[in-house]
C-alpha cells in the first residue's frame, strides 16, 4: 500500500511540474499564435491530466472549482459550433449562417455548421481544451498555500523571461521575434508577436512580483523587485498605448487600495517596493526609449488610435444577423469584409474582447459566459480583499480585464493560459477548507476509467 502512495506522490509532483512547464511554456512559445504551438500545449495538458487521473489516489476523488465552469461553457458551445448539422435545423437555428453556405455550396450542401468559419473555430477548441486541462490540473494540484505561491512565482519568472528576451533583441539589433516572425520595425520584440499582447502579459506578471516582493524576505525579495521592474518597463516599450495606460491606472489604484488594506507593519515597505519600482521602469524606459513612447502617447490626441473603436459599429448588426448562437469561435476574420470595409487593416477580432464573447458565441451563451467571468472576478475578489497578500493577483486581473476593452488578449494562449492558472490557483480550497466560492464540486472517481476519458479527449485534439 505505501508503495502505491508513494507512486501518486511521485506522479503528482511530475503533473505539477509538468504543468509549471505548460504555463512557462505558452508565452515563450510564440504567446501561441500558431496552430502547431497550440496542438502542443494542449496535447502536453491532456497528457499531463491522463496521468494525474490514472494514478493511484488515496482520496479517490477530483476537485472541480468555478473555473472549470468558466471554461466548460464556452468549450461545448465552441463544440456545438463545428458540428455537422441538417441544412434545416442551422437555418432554425441561425438563418444567416445557413444563407452563407447555401450560397457558398449550393445543391451539395447536406450538412452546415453554426460556425461561418468551421477551421478557425476548431483551432479556438483546441485551445479551449487545453485551458481546460490546466484549470483541472492546477486545481488539483495548487489547493494549499505553498502550491498558489509556486503558481504566482512561476508566472513572475515566466514574465522575467519573456522581457529578458526583449532586452536581448534590443542589445542584438533584432527588430523581429526572433528575427523570423512579425512586424520587422518593433522596439522590443520579444516572444510575444503583437505588442499589445506583450503589454499585457508583462503588465500581468509586474503585478504578480509586486505583490510576491511585498510578501518574501531577503535576497528572493530583491529578485523580485527585478522582474516586476523589467516587467513595467517592457509594458512602456511595447508601445502599446492601451497598455501604458491601464497600467499606469491600475497601478496608481492598486498601490493605494493596498495601503489601506494591508496590515500596518509593511505598508512602509510595501510603498517603498512599489516607489523603487516605478522610479527604476521609468530611469530603464527613459533610457532606452523615451522619444518613441512620447511620441505614442502624443499621437493619442489624433484620430489614428480611435480606429479600433470603428470596427465595434458592426456590432449590433452581427447580433441581429447572429442572434442565437454566434458566427463561432475565430470566425471574425472570416466574416469581418462583410461587415466592415477598411483599406488599411485586416480586422481579425473586434478589438475588445467583450463584445468579442457577445458576436463569437451569441447574445445568449456570449451573454452567460461573460455572468460567469464577473462571477469568478468577484471570487478572486473576495479573497483578495479578505486577504490583503492575494491583492496583487486581483489587480494582474483587473489589469488584463481593463487592457481587454481595446485589446484581445484573452484570445492567446500564451496569456490565457497562465490566467487561468492564476484564478484556478486563487480560487482553489485548502484540504478540509469550507470557505467555498460559488462553486465546488469534489466527485469520487475510478482514475482509470477517467484516465481513458483524457486519453479520447487527446485523441479528438490531434
Amino acid at each position: 500500500m505505501n508503495r502505491y502512495r508513494s507512486y501518486d506522490k511521485q506522479v503528482r509532483s511530475w503533473c505539477r511540474m509538468g504543468t509549471l512547464g505548460v504555463i512557462v511554456a505558452a508565452p515563450l512559445a510564440m504567446g501561441g499564435a500558431h496552430l502547431a504551438v497550440n496542438i502542443a500545449l494542449s496535447g502536453i495538458a491532456v497528457v499531463l491530466l491522463f496521468f494525474l487521473l490514472c494514478s493511484v489516489n488515496s482520496r479517490k476523488r477530483l476537485y472541480l472549482d468555478f473555473p472549470v465552469v468558466l471554461i466548460g461553457v464556452p468549450l461545448l458551445l465552441s463544440l456545438f459550433q463545428v458540428l455537422p448539422l441538417p441544412p434545416s435545423l442551422v437555418e432554425l437555428l441561425s438563418p444567416q449562417a445557413h444563407a452563407i453556405w447555401k450560397n457558398a455550396l449550393g445543391s451539395r450542401l447536406t450538412t452546415a455548421t453554426l460556425s461561418v468559419a468551421p477551421a478557425d473555430t476548431y483551432h479556438e477548441l483546441i485551445k479551449l481544451v487545453g485551458y481546460f486541462c490546466v484549470a483541472i490540473l492546477v486545481g488539483n494540484l495548487a489547493r494549499r498555500s505553498k502550491r498558489r505561491c509556486e503558481i504566482q512565482e512561476t508566472l513572475a519568472w515566466g514574465g522575467a523571461l519573456v522581457a529578458l528576451t526583449g532586452f536581448a533583441h534590443m542589445v542584438l539589433g533584432v527588430s523581429q521575434p526572433f528575427g523570423l516572425f512579425g512586424r520587422d520595425d518593433l522596439l522590443f520584440p520579444s516572444t510575444l508577436i503583437n505588442p499589445n499582447h506583450l503589454a499585457g502579459f508583462l503588465g500581468f506578471t509586474s503585478f504578480i512580483a509586486v505583490g510576491l516582493a511585498i510578501e518574501k524576505r531577503g535576497l528572493h525579495r530583491w529578485r523580485l523587485v527585478a522582474i516586476a521592474v523589467m516587467g513595467g518597463s517592457g509594458v512602456f516599450l511595447s508601445l502599446s498605448r492601451a497598455g501604458i495606460i491601464a497600467y499606469c491606472i491600475v497601478g496608481v489604484i492598486f498601490a493605494l487600495v493596498w495601503s489601506l488594506r494591508a496590515p500596518k507593519a509593511t505598508v512602509h515597505f510595501g510603498v517603498s517596493v512599489v516607489t523603487m519600482m516605478a522610479i527604476g521602469a521609468l530611469a530603464l524606459v527613459a533610457a532606452i526609449g523615451f522619444r518613441p513612447i512620447v511620441y505614442e502617447l502624443w499621437t493619442l490626441a489624433g484620430d489614428s488610435p480611435l480606429s479600433k473603436t470603428d470596427i465595434w459599429r458592426t456590432v449590433p448588426q452581427l447580433l441581429a444577423d447572429f442572434p442565437f448562437l454566434g458566427i463561432g469561435r475565430g470566425a471574425f476574420e472570416s466574416l469581418a469584409p462583410k461587415y466592415f470595409h477598411s483599406p488599411l487593416h485586416t480586422w481579425t477580432h473586434l478589438e475588445n474582447e467583450w463584445l468579442q464573447a457577445l458576436v463569437d458565441w451569441g447574445p445568449f451563451g456570449g451573454g452567460f459566459i461573460l455572468l460567469l467571468g464577473i462571477l469568478t472576478f468577484f471570487a478572486v475578489a473576495f479573497r483578495g480583499f479578505k486577504q490583503p497578500s492575494e491583492l496583487a493577483p486581483l489587480f494582474a486581473l483587473v489589469f488584463l480585464g481593463l487592457q481587454n476593452v481595446i485589446d484581445f488578449s484573452f484570445a492567446v494562449a500564451g496569456i490565457a493560459i497562465p490566467v487561468t492558472a492564476l484564478v484556478s490557483a486563487q480560487l482553489a480550497n485548502s484540504p478540509g477548507s469550507k470557505d467555498s466560492l460559488f462553486f465546488e464540486k469534489s466527485i469520487s472517481v475510478r482514475p482509470g476509467v477517467l484516465g481513458v476519458g483524457a486519453l479520447m479527449l487527446g485523441i479528438g485534439v490531434v
